[in-house]
C-alpha cells in the first residue's frame, strides 16, 4: 500500500483517538477508554491497513493531541498511557496477528480482544506510575508503594479485558468498509478534513 496513505491513516486514526481521550477522559474510566476507544481504533486500523507499526504511531499522535488539552485527571499519566497502549498492542499482535487474521471462530476473536485490552490497560497503568515520578514529578518513585497497588491494577484490568472481548469481534466487521474508503478517490481530502476537525476541536476545548 502507498506509504502516504498509511501515514494519513496513522494521523487520522490517532487524531480521532486523541480527540475521544480529550472529550471522554474526564467522564469515563481508563478501563472503558482502553477497551472501547484504544482497542477499537487500533484493531480497526490493523484490519483495514494490515500494516505493522501503525498503532504505535497512532499512540504518539493521540498522546500529542491529549497533551494539548490538559483537561481531566493527570495529563502526563494519560499521555504516557496512550503511547504505551500503542506499543503494547504492537507487541501482543506480533504473536497473535497471523491467527487473528484467519480467525473464523467467535471464541478466538473474543480471546484476542480480552488479552489485548487487558495487556494494554495493565501495562500502560504500571508504566504511567513508574515514568511519571521518575521524570515529571518531585515525588520519588518507591517500588514498594507500587507493589502494593499491583493487585488492584491487575484486577481492574479484568474489566478492560471483558470490554475488549465484546468490542474486538464487533470491530472485525469494519474491514470491508475501511478498504472501500481507502480506495475512494476522496480518501486524502476526507482524511485531511477529519484530522483538521479533530485538532481544531481539541484546541477549542482547551480554550
Amino acid at each position: 500500500m502507498n506509504k502516504t496513505k498509511i501515514l494519513l491513516g496513522v494521523v487520522v486514526f490517532g487524531s480521532i483517538w486523541g480527540l475521544l481521550e480529550c472529550i471522554l477522559g474526564g467522564y469515563l474510566s481508563g478501563r472503558v477508554l482502553t477497551g472501547v476507544v484504544a482497542l477499537g481504533l487500533m484493531a480497526a486500523a490493523r484490519f483495514i491497513y494490515d500494516q505493522k507499526g501503525m498503532q504505535l504511531g497512532m499512540g504518539v499522535v493521540a498522546a500529542a493531541l491529549r497533551a494539548v488539552n490538559p483537561l481531566g485527571g493527570c495529563v502526563i499519566c494519560s499521555v504516557i498511557a496512550i503511547v504505551v497502549e500503542g506499543a503494547v498492542f504492537e507487541l501482543v499482535w506480533l504473536a497473535f496477528s497471523p491467527d487473528i487474521k484467519k480467525a473464523e471462530s467467535m471464541s478466538l476473536k473474543v480471546c484476542a480482544g480480552i488479552i489485548t485490552a487487558y495487556a494494554c490497560y495493565t501495562l500502560a497503568y504500571v508504566m504511567g506510575q513508574i515514568v511519571t515520578p521518575l521524570f515529571f514529578s518531585a515525588a520519588k518513585l518507591r517500588f514498594s508503594n507500587l507493589a502494593i497497588f499491583i493487585p488492584t491494577i491487575l484486577s481492574r484490568g479484568v474489566v478492560a479485558g471483558l470490554i475488549g472481548g465484546i468490542v474486538f469481534p464487533a470491530v472485525v466487521s469494519v474491514k470491508q468498509i475501511g478498504i472501500s474508503f481507502i480506495r475512494s478517490k476522496r480518501y486524502y481530502s476526507l482524511g485531511s478534513i477529519a484530522t483538521a476537525t479533530c485538532w481544531v476541536m481539541v484546541i477549542i476545548l482547551y480554550r
